[in-house]
């Protein structure tokens, strides 16, 4: 049994403290110093205007809303919103062929001439399991005229991610930013997308939460690809050997059959969240298999003999379903 994460200590004081003070002033949450203080963080950060939300949910939709007609997406890996929200506003969906959720830049090309798409909307990393050649996907849509949205939720705090014309982040639990609830979306033209933000804004108790949130994601972020680099070592069979992400996909046959065993061997947290996901699964991958998400679990108090632990726990659940 390992502890389930939960927002830092030092963020749930700011929330604390920021609660007890609602109400003090007449600000709306637009105005309210904690949430431009964050947005001003982020902008900052990421180099563009940083607008905060209710969720990342709100952000896909904000973003959907200024980016054309036709929405190219991954057909898998991705966020299971990136299939409804385009249609919730009247927006065609069509996908993208990739291998196990990563961006082949041969097919994008090929996918964006046969399907003439306004905007590409694609996650910083497949399934959180590997990281997308984003650079190199953001050149390919900019050359042929095609807007880039980029979810960041699984890669706030590394220098490969936030590269898109929009980026959109979710900072709902269990995330790098990991409050209650929350999101942001960040870019330089948002006008049209002003509506949908002003409509759904964070709370100023969140927004405090995230400026102590902020400071420690760097450090989570690189305990999770730690953690996921040990844990590979463990089990060859582990998928993206040679990528980094903050999760492990390992193709196996019957992956409730090993979901259940792992839960028995201690995959679980101490509030009975399991600690494997099984696929089929659009936001991980569609073949069959299972996933390992350290994002679930308070990573900073982890060392290497705690992911060596995990892997053994994962390995004996596996065999031998192991494909």
């Amino acid at each position: 049994m390992f502890m389930h994460r939960r927002p830092s200590l030092k963020a749930r004081e700011a929330m604390a403290e920021a609660a007890m003070k609602l109400g003090e002033g007449a600000e709306s949450a637009e105005e309210h110093h904690q949430v431009k203080e964050a947005e001003k963080v982020l902008s900052e950060a990421l180099g563009r205007r940083v607008r905060l939300m209710a969720s990342g949910d709100s952000a896909i939709l904000a973003a959907v809303k200024i980016a054309g007609r036709r929405i190219l997406i991954p057909d898998q890996g991705g966020w299971k919103s990136f299939r409804t929200i385009p249609e919730i506003l009247g927006k065609k969906v069509v996908e993208l062929e990739t291998e196990l959720g990563i961006i082949e830049p041969e097919k994008l090309e090929d996918a964006i001439h046969k399907f003439q798409p306004s905007a590409f909307l694609f996650t910083s990393s497949a399934g959180y399991m590997a990281e997308q050649p984003v650079e190199e996907i953001v050149r390919i849509c900019r050359e042929e005229g095609v807007l880039t949205i980029e979810d960041i939720s699984g890669a706030f705090g590394d220098r490969f991610s936030g590269r898109a014309d929009i980026v959109v982040c979710s900072t709902g639990a269990p995330k790098i930013l990991n409050l209650t609830s929350g999101g942001f979306i960040g870019g330089k033209e948002l006008d049209g997308a002003m509506e949908i933000i002003r409509a759904s804004r964070i709370s100023p108790v969140m927004a405090s939460g995230l400026l102590e949130e902020i400071k420690f994601a760097r450090h989570v972020i690189d305990r999770l690809y730690r953690g996921v680099v040990v844990i590979k070592e463990e089990i060859p069979e582990a998928l993206f050997q040679e990528s980094r992400g903050i999760a492990v996909g390992i193709l196996c046959n019957n992956p409730k059959k090993v979901a259940y065993r792992a839960r028995a061997q201690g995959m679980v947290t101490d509030i009975g969240r399991s600690l494997i996901t099984t696929c089929p699964r659009y936001e991980r991958f569609n073949d069959r298999g299972i996933v390992v998400e350290l994002k679930k679990v308070d990573v900073l108090d982890l060392g290497d003999e705690d992911f060596k632990a995990m892997a053994d726990m994962v390995g004996r659940a596996l065999s031998p379903e192991i494909v």
